[in-house]
């Protein structure tokens, strides 16, 4: 059953009342040829610790919060970092279920660096199995296998291998867009059921894929449903979204506040908008070439997006030209004292009579709505999303969708030749993630220092920058991290007084000597005792 007509430029409602005929499915093999294809190249480096060039932070600070619910405490409301010092380290972030499931990987097999890499790899490739089957559903399969691989080589390609979250929650949404789905042309209980379960996880994985639950107000438009299941989905909607404010605007500013330690730091819109403006070229970069790391996929997703409202171009230059018209007429009238003679606009071009209420571009309206919130979320991050590539994730996978609507115009050939190329380009410019350098190994070596030196109770100090906490996640130990230009006698002090007993100086960043007791000293690293 298609749902998207070429013609009319609009859904077919009528798909989510009757059950889609019995298809061939010899593509879906494909599919998951090309899934599994891609699911093994990003095995190369999967038991790499987190030592590479990009967002290594991100991963040791992933792994950290498993590891102290492995060796500290197993509650997941208390999620703990090693970087707060003589604090607890419990703090106000995302709610933990991917640091919970590395946390029970670890609890069966023991603790290693690179679980999350393989959980987040697994996860995010059934993710984008659920994003084909939706986009079949609700399209074509032509459609779904281009927006499928598209998506599979963009920023997905690379972050899907990272201890992070961030592909791992927008999966989430996906499998749960996908039962939602279901849920709305065969109204079976569980399948609302699983569409709660995975959008509340995945949104509570990470805030910003709220943004993509804005395309629930597609359905709630569309008038072939049956009532009763826009009022379960709406209800179970709205319960998900309950226990994600409770959780983000409750229970996080509680954990700040009680415990004394916050991750993120959420910017009025005044204050987001005052520093994106003041990074709009970073922040225009991660949509023209973060999002897809191909330069010719965001060429495709242009050529779609035209594609997509090129119809609406003739309407609303009609209407702009007659209301302006309209308005030279008032004017005059007004003037002239005669407001008898003016001709008002007619009603038809607000709603064009080509276009019916049934026939509106879901699409186009789903679009509108999730780029405003999503720019509505850029704004409350502030300099944080044009600084952090990976906070365009929520948005590619509805870029690829419309990259997609571009090769489908094509013929078979030229869209499988294009979206070689695509993958070749995205692939290039990402492939440099799956390797260490020599330059980093070192690190892997602090943890037995810090044993030869300090005992597993000592808080230290390390200049990895301030609130980075990679090195101290390799020492092994908890205490907290430093600037360069931090080092100094009086910012020592302050942290020898909450504790502080080691000074651990990476050389590679920092070479002048302090006047402290030297405890050990190699290529590396130099340690200080304070005490």
């Amino acid at each position: 059953m298609k749902w998207f007509n070429h013609k009319s430029g609009g859904f077919k409602p009528a798909a989510f009342v009757t059950r889609t005929p019995p298809s061939n499915n010899a593509t879906i093999p494909f599919i998951l040829w090309i899934l599994a294809f891609f699911f093994l190249i990003r095995l190369i480096g999967i038991t790499n610790p987190p030592l590479e060039i990009g967002h290594s932070w991100r991963q040791a600070l992933t792994n950290m919060v498993a590891r102290n619910f492995l060796e500290t405490d197993a509650n997941i409301f208390f999620p703990r970092i090693d970087i707060a010092g003589e604090k607890t380290g419990i703090m106000g972030a995302e709610f933990p279920i991917f640091n919970y499931l590395i946390y029970l990987a670890s609890a069966i097999f023991g603790y290693q660096h690179w679980y999350g890499r393989l959980i987040n790899l697994i996860v995010s490739t059934i993710g984008l199995y659920y994003f084909f089957l939706f986009i079949k559903e609700l399209f074509n399969r032509n459609i779904a296998n281009y927006a499928t691989i598209i998506l599979l080589v963009s920023v997905w390609f690379d972050f899907s291998r990272k201890a992070m979250p961030d592909t791992f929650s927008v999966a989430l949404v996906l499998i749960g867009f996908y039962q939602g789905y279901c849920y709305l042309k065969n109204g079976k209980t569980g399948r609302l059921l699983l569409f709660f379960g995975f959008i509340t996880l995945g949104v509570l994985s990470k805030l910003s894929a709220l943004s993509l639950l804005s395309f629930l107000l597609i359905p709630l438009l569309i008038k072939e449903i049956p009532l009763h299941r826009k009022i379960g989905l709406t209800v179970t909607a709205s319960v998900s979204f309950g226990l994600i404010c409770a959780w983000y605007f409750y229970w996080v500013p509680y954990l700040a506040e009680t415990y004394g330690y916050m991750l993120y730091f959420p910017r009025t819109l005044a204050q987001g908008a005052t520093e994106v403006a003041g990074l709009w070229r970073e922040a225009m970069e991660k949509f023209y070439f973060s999002a897809f790391h191909s330069y010719i996929a965001f060429g495709c997703f242009l050529l779609g997006l035209f594609f997509l409202i090129s119809k609406d171009v003739p309407v609303l230059t009609t209407l702009a030209v007659r209301w302006f018209g309209f308005l030279r007429r008032l004017k005059s009238s007004i003037q002239g004292n005669d407001l008898q003679n003016y001709s008002k606009p007619s009603s038809r071009y607000f709603l064009p009579s080509s276009i019916s209420i049934e026939k509106k571009y879901y699409l186009k309206i789903g679009l509108f709505v999730f780029s405003f919130i999503f720019f509505l979320f850029i704004l409350k991050t502030g300099e944080v999303f044009p600084l952090h590539n990976y906070y365009i994730i929520p948005f590619t996978p509805i870029m690829a969708l419309i990259a997609a609507l571009a090769l489908v115009r094509m013929k078979p050939l030229y869209a499988y030749l294009l979206l070689i190329a695509i993958g070749i380009e995205a692939i290039a410019n990402q492939q440099h993630e799956f390797f260490i350098k020599d330059s980093e190994r070192h690190k892997l070596r602090l943890e037995n220092i810090a044993d030869q030196v300090t005992q597993a109770t000592d808080l230290i100090i390390i200049n990895d920058g301030a609130r980075n906490p990679q090195q101290i996640y390799f020492a092994h130990r908890k205490g907290w991290t430093v600037n360069n230009e931090d080092l100094n006698a009086a910012h020592i002090r302050q942290l020898q007084e909450l504790g502080a007993t080691y000074l651990f100086i990476d050389k590679n960043s920092h070479q002048k000597p302090l006047d402290y007791t030297v405890a050990y000293d190699d290529e590396h690293y130099c340690v200080y005792r304070l005490k």
